[in-house]
């Protein structure tokens, strides 16, 4: 933060070695050489390792400091919840864990309770394979829409929803271009239920009504999407 407002931190690449390549097509993008070509991923502001690792996927600081640890040790955070339906793999230092179910049934309750200002929607299933059809629909539709209604319900304290999303969004054909802006529309329209789930969950048919953040008398109604950081990973 300077003088009272609040600063962006450039965070440097953060490319997990694995198993499967890919690595080429981001250094192209970017400029900067041929790449590791096993380094297809760049784990953008990430406060999670890889699987079954302690610390290979953590996004550092300038500082040296890992993103995960300077977040959980920040003074201006009051409270850090996280809701899962699952143990955490990792042990938290002031973050207290609810139990919950996949799709957030329970989180008006929560937000009314913490009144939290910021929620990062990290749950959402990108990969079909791993669950049954109607599962997916559950976690990603139904999921962020109870997400959804609980930051803009009335009174609602949330300001801010970190959304993690999937490149699925932009298409998935062999037509398409090898790599997306943001303004590139899709050459298709959905047409697998993971797309079309992610799609959904995008936000391009809900309309969240937040707090408003105005003068008394004005609303704050913006399309999602608009209004909200999407972090999309592959």
């Amino acid at each position: 933060m300077l003088n009272g407002v609040m600063q962006p931190i450039e965070l440097g690449p953060n490319q997990p070695r694995q198993f499967y390549k890919g690595g080429e097509a981001i250094a192209e993008l970017r400029g900067v050489g041929e790449g590791d070509a096993y380094r297809p991923e760049d784990w953008v502001a990430s406060a999670t390792p890889r699987f079954g690792m302690e610390e290979d996927g953590l996004s550092r600081l300038p500082d040296g400091r890992y993103l995960r640890d300077a977040l959980e040790a920040d003074p201006d955070v009051d409270v850090i919840l996280g809701i899962g339906f699952s143990s955490p793999s990792v042990p938290f230092e002031r973050a207290e864990f609810v139990r919950g179910d996949q799709t957030y049934s329970i989180l008006s309750r929560i937000v009314k309770a913490t009144q939290v200002d910021t929620i990062l929607h990290t749950f959402l299933v990108v990969d079909s394979t791993l669950v049954p059809a109607r599962a997916l629909h559950e976690i990603d539709v139904i999921g962020t829409m109870n997400l959804l209604a609980a930051a803009g319900a009335p009174g609602s304290p949330v300001r801010h929803i970190v959304f993690k999303s999937s490149t699925l969004v932009y298409g998935a054909t062999e037509k398409d271009p090898n790599t997306f802006s943001e303004d590139t529309p899709r050459s298709f329209p959905p047409s697998t239920q993971v797309e079309r789930a992610l799609v959904e969950a995008e936000g391009r048919r809900f309309l969240v009504l937040l707090e408003p953040m105005l003068s008394p008398g004005e609303t704050n109604a913006r399309i999602y999407g608009d209004d909200f950081i999407v972090v999309v990973s592959p």
